[in-house]
């Protein structure tokens, strides 16, 4: 190639010595060598003539050995390089500059969000904590105040127990005081007596609200063995009645052959200075003493409930 046509590369902006693998401060030899050696791989004898590439390298390192080994044209592109060099390295340099800079703006936006976010963060802590503060406090309330409540059911509860306790004995009390306990030896005749027979020949004293009928184990004055028993509990209308029943059956039973079975006739309750009760001791027999015939029914009448 001519001369002229070398020096319209001259300012090309194709890094020659990189194409010759060479560095910037490559001796003439260095140059030819490194040109002889890496022309052979592309010259189109080699590679063939329909290889395009290769045909295009092979034209680009001739002209690149041309510039080079020309001194005058290599020192034309050598300042031509140089400068290159200088303004990429500027516009790295300045690239670098305003990349810092991006990315320090970049950080403090960061920042700044980040401080943002932690804040509100911070105020979302704080007022969750006001509202659990407000809830736990709200819940101790209710709490307290159904305890409160709590106690005063249970309160009202233990007052009406107390009363009911107090109305039920008075009332129990009223209904013994009413009451008279008929003691017989239970056999086949008296097994048969039931509650509607037993008001049959106590009711002529008077209106009987309820009867109760038991059976028990007692043990008879002078007797080794214990033998089983009725108790009948009458509940008369009014104390004048269950009175009269006690002092009059003396009579009726001298006049009923069935009720000569019956051994004790008296009060449910003893009451003091009142001696009255029959038993067979007025007829012969003595009456039999048991820490059962002392002892108090746990018993409650009531005016509606059948005595059969």
């Amino acid at each position: 190639m001519a001369e002229n046509d070398f020096k319209q590369h001259v300012h090309s902006s194709e890094d020659f010595y990189a194409l010759l693998e060479l560095e910037s401060s490559a001796t003439e030899a260095e140059i030819r060598r490194a040109y002889r050696q890496t022309a052979r791989k592309y010259h189109p004898d080699k590679v063939g003539a329909s290889n395009q590439a290769a045909l295009e390298k092979f034209h680009l390192l001739q002209i690149a050995y041309g510039i080079l080994s020309d001194d005058s044209l290599k020192e034309l592109y050598d300042n031509g390089r140089r400068a290159r060099q200088e303004q990429e390295a500027r516009k790295s340099a300045f690239s670098d500059r305003r990349k810092a800079m991006v990315e320090e703006l970049e950080r403090r936006e960061s920042n700044g969000r980040k401080r943002k976010v932690e804040e509100q963060q911070a105020e979302q802590r704080l007022e969750q904590l006001a509202a659990d503060g407000k809830r736990r406090r709200l819940e101790m309330q209710d709490r307290l105040r159904r305890e409160q409540l709590q106690a005063d059911a249970l309160y009202q509860q233990d007052q009406q127990r107390k009363e009911e306790q107090q109305m039920g004995t008075e009332s129990q009390l009223d209904e013994l005081d009413r009451g008279i306990s008929v003691r017989y030896v239970k056999n086949d005749k008296t097994e048969r007596w039931d509650k509607a027979f037993l008001e049959t020949k106590f009711a002529k004293h008077g209106t009987i609200e309820g009867i109760i009928l038991k059976e028990k184990r007692l043990k008879p004055p002078g007797a080794k063995h214990k033998q089983d028993y009725f108790v009948a509990t009458i509940l008369y209308k009014s104390i004048r009645e269950a009175h009269a029943a006690i002092l009059q059956f003396p009579e009726a039973q001298a006049m009923d052959e069935e009720l000569k079975a019956v051994e004790s006739v008296g009060w449910v309750v003893a009451r003091k200075n009142d001696t009255t009760t029959t038993t067979k001791e007025d007829t012969g027999t003595a009456p039999i003493k048991s820490d059962e015939s002392r002892k108090i029914p746990k018993f409650s009448f009531n005016p509606k409930l059948a005595t059969k």
